[in-house]
């Protein structure tokens, strides 16, 4: 069987948009070759960089953050932890925060009334609100429940 040539198109940004094969439901493009489906970035950086294989526990990223972009110069190998960072960086970690994260023991009320009140310590509030003085020295300083004015 003849394999599909992978085809591309520039866009203003200098991606290389693969425009010859199907998207997959993250937006990636696939390819199969020499009997192993890959994402069609991950081929092309290994071409590129005359690689023969890369473990799955490499990641190769998009500087462009374009999922469909194959064009080498935008693509950076990494760690799965790499990513993630990408993605924290990029705003798109979708982590769930204050009250929606789950682990919360405070209403966002609650919070507020913690960093109105300027008179009691640490302790006292942490005892009042069943929570520790480090998590009412978090929400004071603002180094927790930051998405909160």
């Amino acid at each position: 069987m003849k394999k599909k040539e992978i085809t591309y198109e520039v866009n203003k940004n200098g991606c290389w948009i693969c425009n010859s094969h199907k998207l997959d439901n993250k937006g990636y493009p696939n390819c199969c070759r020499n009997g192993h489906p890959y994402h069609i970035h991950r081929w092309m950086y290994m071409k590129h960089h005359n690689i023969d294989s890369l473990s799955s526990d490499v990641v190769i990223r998009h500087a462009c953050d374009v999922p469909s972009c194959i064009n080498p110069k935008h693509l950076l190998r990494g760690s799965h932890y790499d990513n993630a960072q990408d993605r924290v960086k990029r705003g798109r970690s979708n982590s769930p925060i204050g009250v929606k994260s789950g682990q919360a023991k405070l209403t966002e009320k609650q919070v507020l009334e913690i960093r109105a009140n300027t008179v009691d310590s640490c302790c006292k509030l942490g005892t009042q609100y069943n929570i520790s003085n480090t998590v009412v020295h978090g929400i004071r300083t603002r180094k927790s429940w930051k998405h909160l004015k």
